[in-house]
């Protein structure tokens, strides 16, 4: 069994070890022990990656979810917004994935948002819980009068302009470590000018890259009986990379999508490698070139 909190895991934990730690956390954040819960959801959190298969993607959701909670109620919004998108772009909700969880992850997020002064983006994240939610909810309907105070107020110290600039979303669908399963998606966008510039809001701009991600998710998933990119099955969901070039000429994001036969699998963790790996790569290439 793991000690709550440790930094290290104990190979050889099975996942009732890390239902039961996740099961700790839910006890300390009820007795409002909010850091201490949070450091019980990290150890689950950091062991995902060194105990792969132990651990499911629906745990590991709704631990993010969870820690992000231990955040919001600690005023550590910045991280508490990280653990949400952290979610949506490399655990995206299945047809499988019960709404509950989603919908905690969109206000949470909403609410990460308002308190960081991202009120558009508050917005945007409320509008998808109330899509999964049906029906307004009473802190729903305060939270989103508090946001829309908010932009008035805002609107009315600012002068008019247009601060949006056009750019293009590209997704590229992979097959394999240099294929192509389809043609280059591109579609039409608009982004803030504040996004367009060579040193953004790391905050902000990851807020947007994850709100195309998830505009255009279902729609990509939807044209055609996509193969995983590392095997002959049938995807069942796409790990979404988006790299922004927005501060280029003709400013752009481009998604390297790769379809996964199972969530959290083999093929699922070569990705996210596959990925990393092509990351560092074309860090480094940068770094050269600015030496240079």
């Amino acid at each position: 069994m793991l000690g709550i909190g440790a930094q290290n895991t104990v190979k050889g934990s099975t996942a009732q070890d890390f239902e039961s730690i996740k099961a700790a956390g839910n006890q300390l954040f009820s007795k409002k022990e909010y850091a201490k819960a949070a450091e019980t959801y990290t150890t689950i959190v950091e062991a995902f990656g060194q105990l792969p298969g132990t651990i499911s993607v629906e745990l590991i959701r709704t631990v993010l979810a969870n820690r992000a909670a231990c955040y919001l109620e600690l005023h550590q919004y910045h991280k508490a917004v990280d653990d949400c998108l952290e979610i949506l772009t490399k655990y995206p909700p299945t047809p499988t994935t019960p709404q509950l969880i989603m919908q905690k992850v969109y206000f949470r997020l909403a609410r990460s948002c308002y308190f960081l002064g991202r009120y558009d983006e508050a917005l945007l994240h409320l509008d998808r819980y109330r899509r999964l939610n049906g029906t307004p909810h009473a802190t729903e309907t305060e939270l989103r009068m508090h946001i829309l105070e908010k932009q008035a107020n805002e609107n009315q110290n600012q002068s008019p302009g247009n601060d949006m600039k056009p750019i293009e979303y590209e997704v590229l669908v992979i097959k394999g470590a240099n294929g192509m399963q389809h043609p280059p998606l591109v579609y039409k966008e608009e982004a803030y000018q504040e996004l367009c510039v060579p040193s953004p809001s790391a905050i902000q701009s990851k807020a947007f890259l994850v709100y195309l991600v998830q505009k255009h998710h279902d729609e990509i998933m939807g044209m055609q009986r996509w193969v995983c990119w590392q095997c002959p099955k049938g995807a069942v969901s796409i790990s979404h990379n988006p790299m922004s070039y927005l501060n280029v000429p003709e400013p752009r994001v481009v998604d390297f999508a790769l379809p996964v036969c199972e969530n959290g699998g083999k093929c699922d963790r070569e990705a996210r490698a596959f990925f990393q790996h092509e990351m560092e790569m074309a860090q480094r290439v940068r770094r050269e070139m600015v030496v240079r």
